[in-house]
């Protein structure tokens, strides 16, 4: 069973519904005794980084979620998710989970580039576990980004090139939206999902 961060803000009901296709069952997490239903955890990925914290905090979730990934439990974090997991970001005030040690950053605005970046970017891969292609096209909607680290696996170029998949022991984030992506990000969903 994999269970679905509802912090309020993410689209669980998209991720949900691509999980479905792909034969994976999911719960939403919205208590923290909810955690011991489930084997993996994904963190959706719409909404503002501030105001994604503060419901973690005020539904109690905050805490849990922290303590469970430190344990090991398998971790996807898509867009918001993703940055969520950084120190902090440029986009509020609030401390981020801290398991990527690195500051979350606003796109470079350029007139033929507008921010937020939507639509179909090419993804190149090195080193990925759950890749097992070269490149591929996933769907983007995003104003903020993480920079190209140790544990980056996918890269894409934009106004800048920047962390498109990350994979670090337990933990695998992505910017781009895996459940808008049509076939390749099924099958990212589906790899993510084996052997639960």
């Amino acid at each position: 069973m994999i269970g679905i961060i509802d912090y309020g803000v993410g689209n669980v009901f998209s991720v949900r519904n691509a999980l479905k296709k792909v034969h994976c069952n999911s719960i939403m997490i919205k208590k923290p005794r909810d955690f011991s239903k489930v084997k993996k955890i994904i963190m959706p990925g719409v909404g503002a980084f501030d105001d994604a914290l503060n419901s973690l905090q005020q539904s109690n979730l905050y805490h849990s979620l922290i303590r469970v990934i430190e344990q090991g439990m398998p971790t996807l974090g898509i867009c918001l998710g993703l940055q969520l997991l950084a120190s902090s970001s440029e986009e509020g005030l609030a401390a981020g989970l801290g398991f990527i040690q690195q500051r979350v950053q606003k796109l470079n605005y350029q007139p033929h580039m507008p921010v937020p970046h939507m639509g179909w970017n090419k993804v190149e891969f090195n080193n990925s576990k759950i890749f097992d292609c070269k490149q591929g096209y996933y769907y983007f909607v995003h104003s903020f980004y993480l920079d190209i680290i140790e544990s980056t696996t996918g890269v894409t170029a934009y106004s800048q090139r920047f962390s498109a998949a990350v994979e670090k022991e337990n933990i695998l984030g992505v910017q781009f939206h895996p459940e808008k992506s049509g076939v390749n990000g099924l099958k990212m969903l589906g790899r993510f999902g084996e052997c639960i």
